[in-house]
């Protein structure tokens, strides 16, 4: 329901405006009233209404220094001004300084009505632009996303595509990085005069794209960097390139170092170019394989072997043919090597890197046993 306010130095006027409209069928609520300037202004701050009735001269304060003061301090406020004989010149400058309508007194209960009517249809066309606008803003928003995802996808057109959303700005992008991250909350996007954040979100994962608009890039890294300790998230980061072909190799490489991340458990930034060379991590594991790691981190034999048993359930309910499961099971050796030289070194490794694919094992349990026995020794 709408808040109004009544002010006029006139009894009669504020209580017959009162209790002769009825205020709750246009889903208005008359919230207070005040017979001078003073009193009115101070109302105004504490109610903070939408709609003000107010009399053009009062005491202590006159309308027009009202209304300013009012306008000044919250511009969306609707004043509608009561105004005597011969106050025309009053009604042009209260005009002038934003009032959305005025009444000539004596002031009648139609009167009052048609204005309340007009009133309530202004304010039904300013929310009406005022969600286009927003929708307008979204549905930018939203195509500029898509550009930004579709030139990380190497789509055809990509880059014509998100020129023409980024505009003028395209011009000025000197530079180009992409990361990737996983926290508690979303990472709010900055834009100023040095950079600006696109967020696009691939169907797995949370990206933003860096556009730098100069060589300095310190002040995104430190603000990254304060989200980092703010959230306890983690963040993988691609390599930055000053040509905009190359994002797509950015976007790749973001999601490989925030995978490598979370599979070897670390926290906080991890960057592309600090990754060990010719690490390939996969895009994604089964809950199974990521406690079976985690449990072989923490040399917690028992946790292994009953993440391994349920890994090997997994396989079998899955009713995976033969090569795929050898595929599968591929995929965690690599992964255990990999656990293996971060917890034991590189030299105990050569008896599982020698593996070859034999065809010794039935099934995937002797195979796995197999080599859960060579990466415990």
């Amino acid at each position: 329901m709408l808040k109004a306010v009544i002010f006029d130095d006139e009894y009669i006027v504020i209580q017959g405006l009162k209790s002769l409209i009825h205020w709750a069928q246009y889903g208005i609520e008359v919230v207070g009233t005040a017979s001078d300037g003073i009193s009115a202004f101070e109302l105004f701050q504490t109610l903070k209404p939408d709609i003000v009735f107010t009399d053009i001269r009062m005491p202590g304060m006159d309308g027009l220094e009202l209304i300013q003061k009012i306008m000044k301090e919250a511009p969306t406020t609707i004043c509608i001004v009561f105004s005597g004989f011969n106050e025309f010149e009053y009604v042009k400058k209260a005009l002038k300084l934003g009032v959305a309508d005025y009444l000539d007194k004596p002031v009648t209960i139609p009167m009052i009505e048609e204005a309340v009517e007009r009133t309530l249809k202004r304010i039904e066309d300013q929310n009406e632009m005022t969600n286009l606008k927003l929708e307008r803003k979204k549905t930018k928003q939203e195509l500029m996303e898509k550009a930004t995802l579709d030139l990380l996808l190497n789509k055809d057109d990509a880059y014509k595509k998100w020129h023409e959303h980024f505009r003028t700005e395209a011009d000025r992008v000197v530079a180009a990085t992409v990361i990737s991250y996983y926290g508690k909350e979303k990472m709010p996007i900055i834009r100023n005069d040095s950079v600006t954040m696109v967020s696009v979100w691939n169907g797995k994962r949370d990206l933003v794209v860096i556009f730098y608009f100069n060589q300095d890039f310190s002040l995104t890294e430190q603000y990254i960097t304060e989200w980092i300790n703010r959230t306890n998230g983690i963040v993988g980061s691609g390599q930055i390139y000053n040509d905009l072909e190359l994002l797509s190799k950015s976007y790749r490489e973001a999601l490989n170092a925030l995978e490598y991340g979370c599979f070897l458990e670390e926290e906080g930034w991890i960057r592309f170019e600090n990754l060990p060379k010719d690490t390939v991590i996969p895009e994604e594991l089964s809950n199974q394989v990521k406690d079976i790691l985690s449990s072989m981190r923490k040399r917690d034999e028992t946790g292994t072997e009953n993440a391994l048993t349920q890994y090997i359930d997994w396989i079998e309910f899955e009713k995976l043919d033969r090569d795929m499961a050898e595929r599968e099971l591929l995929k965690l050796i690599y992964l255990v090597i990999e656990v293996v030289k971060e917890t034991a070194g590189e030299s105990n490794v050569k008896q599982l890197a020698t593996y070859q694919l034999t065809g010794r094992f039935v099934t995937p349990k002797q195979e796995m046993k197999w080599h859960y026995g060579s990466a415990s020794k």
